[in-house]
């Protein structure tokens, strides 16, 4: 699947890091995916449904009022150890990678449950 780079307007992949054309960076392929028309309508669907399942049992201020809270009140969070917390907070100079650079860097063995890779 293509997308058009906004700066100089060639078709890339999207799952490029950086337009191969300009070396501008690409854009994040899971955001792009999810703004296709498909996924919006499954969206609207899944919303609908849960909306429906909340009506059913009454629940539909409940509904209301939890989505008025996200849509005013949320944050995006990560999910760290302290020990990782810890070592972002007393340092001006490590850095941030997420769990797939690391498998990718060779710095971090990918879990394993019962002997399976769960990353797959």
């Amino acid at each position: 699947m293509d997308t058009e780079c906004s700066f100089c307007n060639h078709r890339f992949p999207i799952s490029s890091e950086r337009c191969p054309h300009c070396a501008q960076p690409g854009l994040f392929p899971n955001v792009e995916l999810a703004k296709l028309n498909d996924e919006m309508a499954a969206l609207k669907l899944r919303y609908n449904e849960a909306f429906d399942r909340a009506t059913a049992r009454g629940c539909d201020n409940v509904f209301k009022d939890f989505e008025t809270c996200v849509t005013n009140d949320s944050k995006a969070v990560i999910c760290r150890t302290l020990n990782e917390t810890v070592r972002l907070a007393n340092s001006d100079r490590d850095l941030y990678s997420t769990y797939y650079k690391e498998i990718d860097a060779e710095s971090r063995l990918p879990m394993e449950q019962d002997g399976i890779n769960v990353d797959c």
